[in-house]
C-alpha cells in the first residue's frame, strides 16, 4: 500500500472466467481508493501467458480455481496448502488424516509464499474450492476488520468463518478443515516404518492384574518382615552381651 504505483504487482487471472475478473476488478478498486498513488504500474495477465520477466520482477496476486491457473503447476510444490491434478479442493500436507470436504460445501483459500522466481517478491492466491469460493477469499481482501483477522499462510474462509494456520511451523494433527462439514479418511503410513502400536490387553485374562497386585503386596511385607526380625535380633544380641560380667 506504500507503493507508489503499484509496479512491483501483477493480477494473474484465468480465461473466460468472468466471476474471478470480477473479484480481481474488486481488489484494484479497493487498493487505488485506499492508496495515495497517482499513476498505476500493475500488470494484468492471463495464467497461461505469463512472461518471464515479470515472474522475477513482479509480486503475485492470482485469482481463481486452480484448474484455470496453468501456472499453479508451477508453484504447486511450494504452496502451503497444494491442488491433487485436476482438483480445486486445496490439501493441507502432512497429515494422517485426510479430510475433504462435502459435495455442495463451497470455501475460499488464501494462500502466501515467498515467490520461487524471486524470494523477494511474494505470491498470493485468491482461490476457492468452486466458483462461489473464490468471493469468499476475495471479500477478506477489501473488509478492513476481517483482514486483521488473517494469520500465518494459509486460510480456508467457509461463510463467516476464517480458519488459519501457518504450515511452515510443521505437521498439525488436526486438519485445518476438520470443523467444516467433511468425510473423514485415515490415510496410510509413507514413511514405510511400522506404526507404533498398543499392546492388546484386552485380550489377557482379567486374574492377571488382582494377582500382580497381591504377589507384590506379599514380597513388601515379606521384605519388611525380614527387616525388623534383623533388627530385633541385633537389639537381644546387644542387650545380651550387655548383660555378662565384665562388659561396660
Amino acid at each position: 500500500m506504500s507503493d507508489a504505483d503499484f509496479g512491483d504487482l501483477a493480477f494473474i487471472l484465468p480465461q473466460n472466467d468472468p466471476v474471478a475478473w470480477a473479484q480481481a476488478a474488486k481488489v484494484a478498486y479497493f487498493l487505488g481508493s485506499t492508496s495515495s498513488m497517482v499513476f498505476v504500474d500493475f500488470r494484468a495477465l492471463f495464467a497461461n501467458d505469463v512472461a518471464e520477466d515479470v515472474l522475477k520482477e513482479r509480486s503475485l496476486l492470482l485469482f481463481g480455481l486452480s484448474s484455470n491457473l496453468p501456472i499453479v503447476s508451477q508453484l504447486n510444490e511450494a504452496l502451503p496448502a497444494p491442488f491433487a491434478p485436476g482438483s480445486d479442493e486445496a490439501m493441507q500436507p502432512s497429515m494422517l488424516v485426510d479430510y475433504r470436504l462435502l459435495p455442495g460445501v463451497s470455501v475460499g483459500y488464501l494462500q502466501i509464499l515467498p515467490s520461487p522466481w524471486n524470494p523477494e517478491m511474494i505470491v498470493l492466491a485468491v482461490m476457492g474450492n468452486n466458483t462461489t469460493g473464490v468471493p469468499m477469499a476475495a471479500d477478506i481482501l477489501i473488509d478492513e476488520t476481517r483482514i486483521s483477522q488473517l494469520k500465518g499462510n494459509f486460510a480456508v474462509i467457509y461463510g463467516t468463518q476464517i480458519l488459519t494456520t501457518d504450515t511452515r511451523l510443521g505437521p498439525s494433527s488436526q486438519g485445518l478443515i476438520g470443523s467444516l462439514p467433511v468425510s473423514v479418511t485415515a490415510t496410510p503410513e509413507s514413511s514405510g516404518q511400522t506404526p507404533f502400536q498398543m499392546p492388546d490387553v484386552l485380550g489377557r485374562p482379567a486374574w492377571i492384574l488382582p494377582a500382580f497386585l497381591v504377589i507384590s503386596v506379599i514380597i513388601v511385607a515379606l521384605a519388611g518382615f525380614r527387616l525388623i526380625k534383623s533388627l530385633f535380633g541385633r537389639k537381644q544380641e546387644n542387650k545380651s552381651n550387655d548383660e555378662k560380667p565384665g562388659s561396660s
